[in-house]
């Protein structure tokens, strides 16, 4: 019996230290906190963007969604990433479904495979290209 716990635990501990994940690791869901959209704003609303970056050691995938606060998906996309590297989507026009008033309230979410490190952030640019709001995902 103590040869079996000895052994499960040896294991254990040589794939941890090889980097080894477990099989079974849940996927790592980021948010961010919502951010204020006018499409009709005298600023000239341009874009939303969703970026996530990996700041580890060892290739990331996942997804990167924008969501309406109501839970309608407003872009989504899925990524893989090597360490240093980005990705992103965006929004450039609202539905029409959210019309007349073009104004939403939205937030972003990134998941990633097995965990790992990275980051990511919602912004709001205007009409010129400049940032006019960020939120970073936690």
């Amino acid at each position: 019996m103590v040869t079996k716990q000895y052994l499960k635990v040896a294991t254990f501990s040589a794939l941890f230290l090889m980097g080894a994940e477990p099989a079974l690791a849940a996927p790592l869901a980021l948010f961010t906190s919502p951010l204020v959209f006018n499409q009709n704003d005298i600023t000239g609303f341009e874009a939303m963007d969703c970026n996530v970056v990996n700041v580890g050691r060892v290739p990331r995938s996942g997804t990167i969604s924008i969501i309406r606060l109501d839970g309608q998906l407003l872009s989504s996309v899925r990524y893989e990433i090597a360490p240093g590297v980005g990705a992103g989507t965006s929004v450039t026009t609202l539905p029409v479904t959210i019309a007349p008033s073009a104004v939403t309230v939205a937030y972003c979410k990134v998941t990633v495979r097995r965990g790992g490190k990275v980051r990511a952030s919602l912004i709001v640019r205007n009409a010129g290209g400049n940032t006019i709001a960020v939120s970073e995902a936690q």
